[in-house]
């Protein structure tokens, strides 16, 4: 494949666009994420992760897509709650807008994605898989992580925008709050 994922909680922010995060290829690394991507929430918070996405070649046309987060019974989170800042979103006038994002060979694009947990949520652990897929001069490749989320009995306080660490603002970059 020429791109290889690297999935983050928000704990660790991927902020290097030309360097592979040491981290990665640690042995630590490869027992957290043995399974995919495991991330906390609480009832009525977004909750912020990242996939870096490495690129061996030259990558056109990222996309993200996601399937519903399913706990073991009950209700499932449906797709739709979950959100790729990058891929898709509004413009500045409340249009939809569907970027380009191309990656150069060698260089790591942090995807900075979302899951808006319903304020009804049982508390439970969810499954769910998140899938990139690219189209490079060989063809079309997808690959994709599973994300397990946690979500606790609390609900979050204005949707976890209070405590910064949280990173749930991220959102904004996509609201349309502010239009009328």
């Amino acid at each position: 494949c020429p791109f290889l994922l690297f999935p983050e909680d928000r704990t660790h922010v991927i902020r290097m666009h030309n360097f592979a995060a040491h981290r990665w290829f640690t042995a630590e690394y490869a027992s957290e994420r043995r399974e995919g991507l495991r991330i906390e929430g609480q009832r009525d918070e977004y909750v912020t992760f990242q996939i870096g996405a490495l690129a061996n070649a030259e990558l056109r046309d990222l996309r993200v897509t996601f399937t519903a987060l399913k706990p073991a019974s009950g209700s499932a989170i449906p797709a739709a709650a979950l959100h790729c800042m990058n891929t898709n979103g509004s413009d500045d006038q409340g249009r939809p807008y569907l970027p380009r994002v191309n990656v150069s060979a060698g260089s790591v694009q942090p995807l900075w994605m979302g899951v808006m947990v319903p304020p009804d949520a049982a508390p439970s652990l969810y499954h769910g898989e998140v899938t990139v897929s690219a189209t490079t001069p060989g063809g079309k490749y997808s690959l994709s992580v599973p994300i397990s989320l946690q979500v606790s009995a609390t609900t979050a306080e204005q949707h976890g925008d209070t405590e910064a660490w949280r990173a749930s603002r991220v959102r904004w970059l996509d609201s349309k709050l502010g239009i009328d």
